[in-house]
């Protein structure tokens, strides 16, 4: 259980106040803030709020905008502690928001600063003190992720000013690249919870943006390190293509840090996948990576067991044992879902789209699409027109 020096000592290194609640929700204020400037007494709903909030983690962490908290469970009493808040960026901007919110009065009122990672690892060093529970980084999220709105338990890295700095060792990349290749889930996590003294490097002056940055680097390399992997190729980019998506649309730097771990971690289990599907499945994921890379040819199921290396009538038999469907079948399935999309998005012609994807006539490339669809191109694309 952590004693009054511990818990001021830790106000020195992160700054802001921490208070220990009792189960009759009584405050202790171990820094000096005064009552009328703790949104935590002058926000009383705020305050109970904060105390219910999933009452079962030991640790929670939670922010308004660039304003940090934490709540750490107390050993052996009924009651919490409560640090924060602390601002993570340089201005008077989120005080006066903190202060309209939470209903604080006092002209003079302004929020310590503190580094999002000074914070977390104080964090981490009270819940350690006070329970004896470890956790590094990483896990802050994985304690808290059945609270989908609140994804922000990461390491944020620190900005340094500009000019050199520590890069972490290219043998740590190494290592966790290796771990996806190799579809050892328990490695990577033990390579993404290591602790170097470096960053991985500065690739944007906006947070923000550097923090995308960085997850489009991190996304690139594990999809490839995927694909060495044994992960087909079209499979790996469209992961990466829906993961970077998804980084974009974020607007807070944790649950970016938070998305990219979990996406590195999704690498290596599809990796893992491969290496436990038998040898013939791997055949029909072959197939169909040379029916993407040949879509605008004229392919024959004879061709995909030369380029394999097997017989056609096994290579055959395997994709409909798997897929539920003949490989021929498949093949017009993809010419079809390809002519929708040039249909849809494009200003070729019906005849123009069957000769791209070598239909031998018109009317085989209309009579396949009605197969599929159940209505002729044309119909298709107008109706997609009307609607739109």
């Amino acid at each position: 259980m952590v004693d009054e020096f511990f818990l001021k000592s830790l106000i020195q290194i992160m700054h802001g106040e921490i208070r220990l609640i009792d189960k009759e929700r009584d405050i202790r204020r171990i820094g000096q803030t005064k009552e009328e400037e703790d949104p935590f007494f002058t926000d009383e709903i705020f305050f109970n709020d904060v105390l219910e909030r999933r009452p079962e983690a030991s640790i929670d962490i939670f922010w308004e905008d660039d304003v940090y908290y934490a709540r750490v469970r107390r050993k052996g009493i009924q009651g919490w502690i409560l640090a924060g808040p602390v601002q993570t960026v340089v201005g008077a901007a989120p005080a006066l928001k903190i202060a309209q919110k939470h209903k604080i009065e006092a002209a003079s009122y302004r929020l310590p600063y503190c580094e999002l990672k000074t914070f977390l690892e104080a964090m981490k060093l009270l819940l350690y003190e006070e329970t004896g529970e470890k956790v590094c980084l990483s896990e802050l999220y994985t304690k808290q992720q059945p609270e989908p709105e609140q994804q922000k338990f990461f390491e944020k890295k620190r900005w340094m000013e500009k000019g050199g700095h520590l890069h972490n060792p290219y043998q740590h990349e190494q290592k966790k690249l290796g771990s996806i290749r190799a579809g050892n889930l328990k490695l990577l996590e033990e390579c993404q919870n290591e602790v170097w003294p470096g960053e991985i490097g500065q690739l944007a002056d906006n947070p923000l943006r550097q923090e995308k940055n960085l997850s489009i680097v991190v996304i690139s390399i594990a999809c490839r390190a995927a694909i060495d992997g044994g992960v087909a190729p079209q499979k790996a980019f469209s992961m990466s293509d829906v993961f970077i998506s998804n980084i974009e649309r974020m607007t807070q730097v944790l649950p970016i840090q938070a998305a990219v771990v979990e996406y590195e971690r999704e690498f290596a289990r599809a990796v893992e996948q491969v290496k436990h599907d038998s040898e013939h499945n791997r055949y029909v994921e072959r197939a169909k990576e040379y029916v993407a890379e040949h879509i605008d040819e004229s392919i024959r199921v004879v061709q995909i067991g030369e380029a394999l290396g097997i017989n056609e009538n096994y290579l055959t038999g395997l994709f409909h044992k798997y897929e539920g469907i003949t490989l021929q079948h498949y093949i017009r399935k993809e010419k079809v879902r390809q002519a929708k999309e040039l249909l849809l998005y494009s200003s070729y012609s019906c005849s123009e789209i069957a000769a791209l994807l070598c239909f031998s006539t018109q009317s085989h490339f209309s009579s396949a699409f009605k197969c599929e669809v159940g209505m002729t191109p044309a119909k298709y694309r107008e109706s997609k027109i009307q609607r739109g």
